[in-house]
């Protein structure tokens, strides 16, 4: 019983130093977290500029309309 007690003793260590070892390689990631954080950012940008370049003639005209109809209104 004390032999196999031992075994799972250890077999609990290495898991516990395998952690540690995935912790400390995890922990040096940060430049690449930020290169993904650049990438989204550019994603959103890119998606962001195709948006407006659709819609954006609606919504100048929206515009003008509306401050057409103001300027009228005064």
């Amino acid at each position: 019983m004390r032999r196999i007690n031992e075994r799972f003793i250890a077999a609990v260590r290495r898991i516990h130093t395998g952690g540690q070892a995935l912790r400390l390689r995890f922990s040096r990631a940060s430049g690449q977290t930020l290169t993904e954080y650049a990438l989204i950012l550019a994603l959103v940008a890119v998606a962001a500029v195709a948006t407006l370049k659709l819609v954006g003639t609606d919504i100048n005209t929206l515009l003008n309309t509306i401050a057409g109809d103001l300027s009228q209104a005064t």
